[in-house]
């Protein structure tokens, strides 16, 4: 899984926060991106405006086929870590098949 972050640095406390929680979900690689940063601001605000939202923070989790499982905003206050925590759980509970680390290729090994 992906999480992309866009971020400034009034808000870096809460990037900071993010990666602090990350590490231990070692299968969610995180893309960060400050507003505030040249090299990073384009993509911050292509981040944004691919999603429609002016306010920061702002995340996205998705499969790493880019297809969206959840976008986070700080519109509606959806923006927390407390519930980034119960997505990464609830995705990890119910993809169990392609995030929880399930090797299918020696279960049919194990079955020939």
């Amino acid at each position: 899984m992906i999480l992309k972050l866009a971020y400034d640095n009034k808000t870096k406390s809460f990037y900071e926060s993010v990666k602090e929680l990350l590490e231990n979900y070692q299968l969610v690689e995180l893309l960060a991106f400050n507003e505030d940063n040249y090299a990073t601001r384009k993509e911050a605000f292509k981040l944004k405006a691919c999603y429609g939202t002016r306010l920061l923070p702002f995340m996205v989790l998705s499969k790493e086929d880019n297809s969206v499982i959840e976008a986070f905003y700080s519109d509606n206050n959806s923006c927390r870590l407390d519930y980034l925590k119960d997505v990464l759980d609830h995705c990890l509970i119910y993809n169990h098949e392609k995030y929880v680390g399930l090797d299918r290729s020696k279960e049919t090994e194990r079955n020939s």
